[in-house]
């Protein structure tokens, strides 16, 4: 299983858990991006993160979690969807290092963040350049 992490902001709050598994009788993989809730307040990566992931990579997914930047008061909305385009951005433009089969793809999001799932299934195809 390839597990790293990436930092989508200059801060390093604001970061993507990879659980890819292992590109075997190339075969490449949906892909599912886990964005745990917490109400713009804190994330809930404990319970809605890690566990969710490892349950999709279970299943035959390509995993990612993202953790977004929450409770400073610089973080206002939309600062989180900013966050999750940047992760969108990293999972496209590193599909063949993940060995992902985007056409098939799914976002999971727990409520309270559903606005940024609906924002990121609507444009995910659109979604090719964002500056911070």
């Amino acid at each position: 299983m390839i597990s790293e992490r990436i930092y989508l902001s200059d801060d390093k709050r604001a970061y993507l858990d990879t659980y890819v598994s292992e590109f075997r009788n190339n075969r490449r993989r949906d892909a599912m991006l886990v964005i745990p809730g917490g109400g713009y307040s804190h994330v809930c990566s404990d319970r809605e993160g890690e566990q969710i992931a490892l349950a999709y990579a279970a299943r035959g997914f390509n995993a990612f979690v993202l953790t977004y930047r929450v409770a400073e008061p610089e973080d206002t909305y939309p600062t989180q969807l900013i966050d999750a385009c940047r992760a969108v951005l990293h999972i496209k433009a590193n599909k063949d290092k993940y060995f992902i089969d985007f056409f098939c793809s799914e976002y999971y999001d727990f409520k309270p963040k559903y606005e940024i799932f609906e924002f990121i299934k609507e444009n995910f195809n659109y979604i090719i350049f964002l500056d911070s």
